[in-house]
């Protein structure tokens, strides 16, 4: 996905730009009654929801996703919209506990704030046929495969897991599912046969990715509650990651995930050889899904 941003477009003005562009058209969907406005993303979208829900005198429910209270909150003439839209929700959520704690720490108050955890739709996201998806995606048939995926953005840290992986030499291949600015520097870190860049993909290609690859990893320096660290359990993957916002919890048994300090090259090396070298059972990841 692709963001166009325009010359004198503040980002402080874009709830309200939001809620006027979307007013039309919440006003045709009233007619059908609704009981309660549910936003996600406490900026642009939950300050834009509220403006909407004070026109049309709704509740409005507000969830916390990742980025909004760990990244746009900190901008001042941002934080002081969403501690508005806190004290004025009806109710307010966040995907993990610690982004629930983040709250405090952000915005003064947490107090109100409760953690309702994303899941992951098991019928979708289950072990297949290895070697049948790597000659989908063509990737090799031969080798281990570690998975990432997500924007290619220094955030995500997939710089690390190739650095990683070049230390650790043999012959495991890096899939990276998702494109960016980083790609060239991803690409001058491991030889061009130990990296297969797959792009932007749909899902059921994404799956697809999971059900070809060994483990899973995140190196990031930020998130909320990763859905792509459920949705590799749910396929069997063992997952090395980042110790940051909701993975924790989410891995919580050290037999199929392991934890590293974001910018930890070297702890991701000690990780992944680990898996790598003695790969854990898939129906141990699964079951941690489950």
């Amino acid at each position: 996905m692709h963001y166009l941003h325009l010359p004198g477009m503040s980002r402080a003005r874009q709830a309200a730009r939001v809620a006027r562009a979307c007013m039309p058209v919440v006003r045709e969907l009233s007619r059908g009654r609704p009981t309660v406005l549910d936003a996600h993303y406490l900026y642009p979208d939950g300050v834009a929801a509220l403006h909407i829900a004070r026109a049309l005198q709704l509740p409005c429910v507000v969830t916390a996703r990742g980025s909004d209270v760990n990244v746009l909150a900190e901008i001042p003439v941002i934080r002081e919209q969403v501690r508005s839209t806190m004290h004025d929700a009806a109710r307010l959520f966040a995907v993990s506990s610690a982004l629930s704690g983040r709250f405090a720490d952000v915005l003064g108050n947490g107090s109100r704030v409760e953690t309702v955890r994303n899941g992951v739709d098991l019928e979708l996201y289950r072990p297949g046929d290895r070697a049948a998806a790597r000659r989908a995606l063509g990737l090799p048939g031969d080798r281990q495969v570690v998975l990432g995926v997500g924007r290619l953005v220094e955030g995500k840290g997939f710089h690390h897991a190739a650095a990683a992986l070049a230390g650790l030499g043999g012959d495991a291949v890096l899939a990276l599912v998702g494109d960016g600015p980083e790609r060239e520097r991803i690409a001058g870190l491991l030889a061009p046969q130990r990296l297969c860049l797959l792009g932007a993909r749909p899902r059921d290609q994404v799956i697809l990715a999971y059900q070809a690859s060994d483990l899973l990893v995140l190196p990031t320096y930020r998130e909320g509650w990763p859905n792509v660290v459920t949705e590799a359990l749910a396929c069997g993957l063992s997952v090395v990651a980042s110790a940051v916002g909701g993975i924790p919890e989410i891995l919580a048994d050290d037999r199929v995930g392991a934890l590293v300090p974001p910018g930890d090259t070297e702890a991701l090396q000690v990780a992944l050889q680990r898996f790598l070298a003695a790969p854990p059972d898939p129906r141990l990841a699964r079951a941690l899904a489950e």
